[in-house]
């Protein structure tokens, strides 16, 4: 499956089961999560935000996918990267929205601008890691696609919620 627009979800047609485990980011609203099929999957994603009662459903949609609040984008990216051996970490960013002063000396973890986080001021370092691929979403989006392997990653070096 390829995306029409910025609301199709970026599996690929993956089959439910054997999907790959991806977060995708839009450039608004909540965070989606792709992930195997697991009975304990709500309580392991409950737990992962590190909330007691985080806003957390299933949407059934072709495939079906987990959101997840929005805040939540390091910790949850980071825990799946601590269950599965690789992730991709699909971010949108405007096309359209110039960067400038209020995203170099942003103090949020969350850059939705055209320089696709590069010069964002914000503490997140999920913006700063490589680029495996980037394509136009229509013309005002721009999807990047950042793969985070298990393997390749030093936990201890990861400060959970600044990553």
């Amino acid at each position: 499956m390829m995306f029409a627009d910025e609301t199709n979800p970026p599996t690929d047609g993956a089959a439910d089961r054997d999907m790959r485990v991806v977060v995708h980011r839009p450039i608004s609203g909540k965070l989606r999560l792709f992930v195997p099929e697991h009975t304990e999957m709500r309580q392991w994603l409950s737990d992962a935000t590190g909330v007691a009662h985080p806003r957390l459903w299933r949407e059934i949609s072709s495939p079906a996918h987990w959101v997840v609040a929005r805040q939540y984008l390091a910790e949850m990216t980071y825990a799946l990267v601590e269950r599965f051996p690789e992730v991709e970490l699909v971010m949108d960013y405007s096309r359209i929205q110039k960067c400038g002063e209020g995203c170099q000396n942003s103090q949020k973890k969350e850059c939705t601008c055209s320089c696709l986080g590069r010069t964002h001021g914000g503490p997140s370092r999920l913006n700063f890691l490589d680029i495996e691929q980037t394509r136009p979403v229509g013309s005002r989006i721009l999807r990047v696609t950042r793969v985070l392997r298990q393997a390749e990653l030093d936990p201890a070096s990861i400060s959970r919620g600044v990553w």
